[in-house]
This record gives structure tokens, C-alpha cells and sequence, in this order.
């Protein structure tokens, strides 16, 4: 038995112009389901006209089979099929700004840092972003230089806008460079290198956060006997750095926007390495805002 042409035309237009992911197999799959079995001559004389329409039921019920097992497919192909998850972008939560913890530029009055990111505010001129990690104190601030460390101020982290570096730190009677240093932190560096009786190691080009620096690490020998221990190594407006024997210092001089920052992580040979990794990771959280 043959399907009737017109009928044929009729579904195949309908199946071309009805979909548009229906592929040549599914439609060739709907086209053969229809009954092909030979035809036979009506026992009862049944006639023509109805026989025919009897097709047109068999091709029907056929089609919605096929239409059904379609729209089946497609629904297990599309749960089958991993969706994506939209994304969230954790959104970095604000600085605490120091500025708002006013104590005395150096001093018995500490202020207890949470495990927080925290930024330098006005006076300092420089806003330098970092993360305070557990048990760690805001020891002084001023226009020029923020103290950061432990309690027995043995490691810690300052922040520094030097203006020049001392000629000789176990005499502080032969003052400061004349003329002073310039305003690079190459210069900065360079200056450092230059002090009698101070072991600094060479120069290494790095960056913080995008910014050009220089690193080095400066340590001092025993300066129990310079001024009363107190050896002296830079110096910015009424606060200088003090070098206290056998202290070491991990020193970053960065160039940021026209000005010259001084990262200065420092400890000693008896420093707890939990405070001195604290030191270090302090200095690698460094943002300049």
C-alpha cells in the first residue's frame, strides 16, 4: 500500500515548514511510519472512499506518534544538557581607615587591629591598603610614617615618606646628606647602600601593586654603643628610624605617582617566626589605593 501523493506533499510541507530543528532523519523516520503493508481487497465490498479515509486516520494517528516521540526527545536532550550557573563576583569589602584611630605618633597607648583590611588615611599622604592579620597593633602614626606591629614591638611593619637619610647612624652630629637625597626610591636606596657599618644586600627590581620599587634587606650590626643604642638610619620631618642592634629590615622603596614610599618590615634574631611571618605577609597584602 502506497501513502496518497497529495496527502504526502501536504505532510512533508508541513513538517519542512513547522520546525526548525527537525533534522532529514526525523523526517524521513515520520514518512516510514506510515502502514506499508499490501494492500488488500475488501472482503464486504467496502468502498473506496472510505477505504481512503480509513489512510488518512492510519497517517494521522502516525504523524502524532512521530510528533510525540519528537517533542520527547527534545525534552530529555534538554534536561540532559548542563545549563550554566551564573557567577557570582564576591565584591571586596571597604578598607577601615586608620585615620579614625587617633593616638599619639609613638607611645604606651596601642590600638588593637582586627583581622581586617585596613588603609592609611590624612595626615599620611599616601593611602597604602593592608591586611592586618591576628594579633596585630597600630603602634603610631603621624604625617610622615605609620607603625604597625606586635605588642613587644619585637616585628611590625611601617610605612614611611622619608625626606633624607642620615650620613653616619652611630653619629647623628654629622647630620644628614647636604644635599639631600633625591626623590626617587632609587635614590632612597642607593643612600641606604652608602651607610658606614650597615650590611645591605643588592638591589632587586620588583613592583607593588603595579608600582616600580626596589627591594633590599639592611641589617645592623651591634649599635649598643651608637648614641645609646640608638643608631639612626632615616629621618622625615621630627621622626627618624632607629636601628637597634642586630635588628634586620626587609625594605620596599616605591615610586607612586610622584612620591616616594617606604615599606619597612623589621625583626630581630630572637623574633617568634609566627610575628615574623606575620611581618611578611602584611608586606605581600600591600595596596596602594
Amino acid at each position: 500500500m502506497s501513502i496518497d501523493p497529495q496527502f504526502e506533499r501536504y505532510l512533508r510541507s508541513w513538517m519542512d515548514e513547522g520546525t526548525e530543528t527537525m533534522s532529514d532523519r526525523v523526517r524521513d523516520t515520520v514518512l516510514e511510519a506510515f502502514p506499508t503493508t499490501a494492500q488488500r481487497r475488501p472482503v464486504f465490498g467496502v468502498a473506496r472512499r472510505s477505504f481512503r479515509m480509513q489512510i488518512y486516520r492510519y497517517a494521522m494517528v502516525a504523524a502524532a506518534a512521530a510528533m510525540a516521540a519528537i517533542i520527547g526527545m527534545n525534552a530529555v536532550n534538554s534536561v540532559g544538557r548542563p545549563r550554566p550557573t551564573p557567577s557570582v563576583v564576591p565584591t571586596p569589602a571597604p578598607s577601615i581607615g586608620l585615620e579614625g584611630l587617633a593616638l599619639a605618633p609613638w607611645g604606651n597607648e596601642f590600638h588593637n587591629l582586627e583581622a581586617e583590611r585596613y588603609v592609611t588615611g590624612r595626615p599620611f599622604p599616601i593611602p597604602v591598603s593592608f591586611q592586618a592579620p591576628r594579633n596585630w597593633l597600630l603602634l603610631g602614626q603621624s604625617p610622615h610614617v605609620v607603625w604597625t606591629g606586635v605588642f613587644r614591638q619585637d616585628a611590625g611593619v611601617a610605612f614611611w615618606t622619608p625626606e633624607n637619610v642620615y650620613v653616619d647612624p652611630c653619629d647623628i652630629e654629622a647630620g644628614l646628606l647636604d644635599p639631600p637625597l633625591g626623590r626617587s626610591a632609587a635614590d632612597f636606596i642607593e643612600a641606604l647602600r652608602s651607610l658606614p657599618g650597615m650590611r645591605v644586600t643588592a638591589p632587586v627590581q620588583t613592583s607593588v601593586d603595579g608600582h616600580p620599587a626596589i627591594g633590599v634587606t639592611l641589617t645592623a650590626p651591634d649599635t649598643s654603643e651608637c648614641n645609646a643604642g640608638n643608631a639612626k638610619l632615616w629621618y622625615s620631618r621630627s621622626y627618624s628610624e632607629t636601628a637597634y642592634p642586630h635588628i634586620t629590615y626587609r625594605i620596599l622603596a616605591v615610586d607612586v605617582n610622584g612620591q616616594r614610599l617606604v615599606i619597612a618590615g623589621w625583626t630581630f634574631p630572637d623574633t617568634d617566626p609566627r610575628a615574623a611571618a606575620r611581618v611578611e605577609a602584611v608586606m605581600s597584602s600591600v595596596e596602594l589605593d
